[in-house]
Order: structure tokens, then sequence, then C-alpha cells
């Protein structure tokens, strides 16, 4: 029999059995389209998550006292304004001073160093209040290695005592009041003079969220400064030297702590996106997980569709073999029908999922609204993923069909003629 026989017969005995085909190819259609459209969402979560992380930059490196529970943490204030900072374990550490800041903007390959004190504070602007976190900063550093975007103003200067900069975010939408150039804000009881407000930035690492104010003015805020820094930011000349710079300031800080430990963490971009992208892998393949118990579903259905289908057609799988017909013919025209179904389900199976994931992406942000700088979900279509979801769809449908092929092929032609 040639295989553009077998087609044929196949589409004729889909058609004729429409309704059952029908059903069947639905289960093949919700199958592929959890399996897309969930994968795809984890792609997109995957991304937008990378996004996020970009904003560390490939050439820049953060040094945190402590070594067990390095994370990304969100502190909210009041208003629910994330401001996102980077923690650890600091028990029995050694804690980072502005000497070891100042050795390591020595090292090679250093372009600039911004030791920086994080501290959250009530923050007053008229009649409101709102915690927020202030940096402070030394600003010739924080410029070379954060590179900021002034929107209004200027930047810190050496000699800015009672100033501030204002991340976005702070300026223009914690309070019911934009906060201009010229603003006097209280922060924790000590007045400040409101110099310059950043362009937007977004990200992980972005100063939206954030109060900028020069370190040697640190005591005016925090009397009890003790030289000890949250952490310092380095800029690598070259993003091919981040590696060997990162291993020059581990042997810098372990001879300067005394200790053959090290107590301190060293974080990059490559190393943190590492970490976020085992987590993220583990979601998709949960969620693909989840989605292939649907695939399972539709493939026990051909099967069932399949082995009803040789019992109705019983005598005419005897009249085939009757007049020539062989086993393998008979095997390929019923794996040739499972395989059809699974093939048009798999395709309209693309649509959907694709489909499926586009909603839920611009859904969730309506249901659940991302706050400033927040990561944005985009549809993320990877032809590999497709593909492979067609390929499993066909692979499935031929497997599921083999087995009642294979029952069909091998009736006796005479006892299948006389079957009732």
């Amino acid at each position: 029999m040639k295989p553009r026989d077998v087609i044929d017969l196949t589409l004729k005995n889909i058609k004729y059995r429409k309704q059952r085909s029908a059903l069947t190819i639905l289960g093949i259609i919700i199958g592929i389209a959890a399996v897309v459209g969930l994968m795809g969402l984890g792609d997109a979560i995957e991304g937008a998550i990378t996004t996020q992380l970009s904003g560390l930059g490939g050439d820049k490196l953060i040094v945190t006292p402590g070594v067990s529970q390095q994370a990304f943490s969100r502190s909210a204030n009041l208003q629910d304004t994330p401001s996102t900072t980077i923690t650890s374990d600091t028990t029995g550490a050694s804690p980072l001073t502005e000497r070891e800041a100042q050795e390591i903007s020595q090292l090679p390959y250093v372009l600039a160093v911004s030791p920086m004190v994080q501290q959250s504070y009530q923050v007053q602007f008229r009649s409101e209040y709102s915690r927020i976190t202030v940096q402070f900063i030394e600003p010739i550093g924080a410029s070379l290695v954060e590179q900021p975007g002034i929107l209004e103003g200027r930047w810190l200067t050496q000699s800015d005592k009672n100033t501030c900069v204002l991340g976005y975010s702070i300026a223009r939408e914690t309070y019911s009041n934009d906060i201009n150039l010229g603003d006097i804000i209280n922060i924790n009881g000590t007045t400040c003079r409101v110099g310059g407000i950043l362009t937007k930035q977004g990200g992980l690492t972005g100063m939206d969220n954030y109060i900028a104010i020069n370190i040697n003015a640190i005591k005016t805020f925090m009397p009890t400064y003790d030289d000890k820094l949250s952490y310092i930011n380095v800029r690598v000349t070259d993003t091919d030297k981040v590696t060997e710079v990162e291993e020059s300031i581990k042997r810098l800080l372990l001879r300067l702590h005394n200790t053959i430990e090290e107590d301190f963490t060293i974080l990059s971009f490559a190393t943190i996106q590492e970490s976020v992208s085992s987590i993220t892998t583990l979601i998709t393949a949960f969620l693909g997980g989840i989605a292939a118990i649907s695939l399972l579903v539709g493939a026990i259905g051909i099967s069932n569709t399949m082995f009803t289908s040789v019992m109705e057609r019983t005598r005419e799988i005897g009249i085939l073999k009757a007049i020539g017909a062989k086993e393998k013919d008979v095997l390929s025209l019923f794996i040739a029908e499972a395989s059809i179904m699974s093939l048009i389900g798999g395709l309209i199976g693309l649509l959907v999922g694709i489909g499926l994931s586009w909603s839920i992406i611009n859904i969730l942000p309506l249901l659940f609204p991302l706050p400033s700088g927040g990561a944005n979900l985009k549809l993320v279509i990877n032809p590999i993923l497709l593909i492979g979801a067609l390929l499993i769809s066909v692979i499935i449908g031929a497997a599921s069909g083999y087995f009642p092929a294979r029952k069909a092929a091998k009736l006796n032609p005479i006892e299948a003629i006389w079957y009732e």
C-alpha cells in the first residue's frame, strides 16, 4: 500500500468518525496548549528576572559582609514602594570598612569603588511619612560605579552636607505631592534639601527607591556610625577581567581580615544570574510537569479511540488483508491515523498555547499591579519549545496508536471477515 493511499484512507476515516476524532484531537489540543502555555509563562518569568538583573551590569561586583544568606530582599515603605537591597548573614563576620574600600580601589583593573552605608528611615515630606532606604555614598565613586542619570538638578558633591538626591519613585510616586528641587524633607529628625532627582532606572539595583546622601555627612544622620559599611560596589575596567578582579578582592580581604575562611561575599551578575536561572528552570520544569499530565490524558484518549476503531473496523481489516494487504500496511494505516490526529491537535494546541501565554502575561498585571520599576512580563516565543512540543505530540500519537494498530495487524483475515 502506497503512502498516499494510507494518508487518503486515514483522512477519510477521521472525517467519517468526525465527532469521535474531534474529541480525541481536543485532548491533544488541551495537552499541548497546557505545555506550551505554562512553559512559555516560565520563559517569560525568566526573561523578566534576567532583565531586572541586567541592571547590575556585567562589569560590576558587590562585596557584602557575611557568607551564608546572600539574597535579594524587598523592604517596603508605608506605601508599599519596594526598595531592593542585597543582604547576607553577618553573624560573626568582620565588617567592611572605608579603608578596605580604598585598598580595593588600588587593585589592577578596578575602575571605581563605591563604599556604601544603607539604612531605613522614616522620611517626612510635608505632613506625610514613609519608610525609605537611605544610601550614604561617596559621590565620585558612586557616580562612576552607578552612573546615575540626572532628571533634574545635580548629583552630589564632596562638600554636600545636608543635600540629598532622590530616586525617581521617591520624588514622583511615594507621596501625594511630587517632591521638587529645593524642597525640604525630614530624615529621622534631620532636615535635608533636595538637590537632584534621578531619571527612572528600574532593575533590581536601580536607585528609583532610594535617597542618596554624601557619606561624609553620615554622622549628622547616624551619630553612632563606626566606619562599618553595608557593602562595597566595584566597577571593573573590562568585563573580561571581572573574575580576575574578584579573585584579587578575595585575596585582599582574606589578608586584611587575617583569616583563611571567607567572611564576606562577592556577588556578580554572572553568579546571581546563575542562581536565579536554576530557580526559574525548576519553576518551568514544574509547570511543564503539570502540563504533561494533560498530554498523558490525551494519549490515553488516542489509545481508547484506536482500540474502539479496531473493533468497529474488524471486518474492514479482514477484507483488506484478504485482498492482499500485509500486516505492515494495516499497522501503518492505524499508526498514521493516530499520528495525523495528534499532528492536527498539536498544531492547534501550539496556537492555543501561545494565546494562553499571551493572555496570562497580560491579565496578571491587571489582577496584581506591579510596583514601579518592577519586572514586566513579555511573551517569549521559543521555536525549540514549539517544534519540540509538536514532535512530542506526534510521537505520543504514534506510540498510543501502536498497540491498537498491532492488534489490528495480527487479526486473522477469515475470522475478521466473519466478525460480528
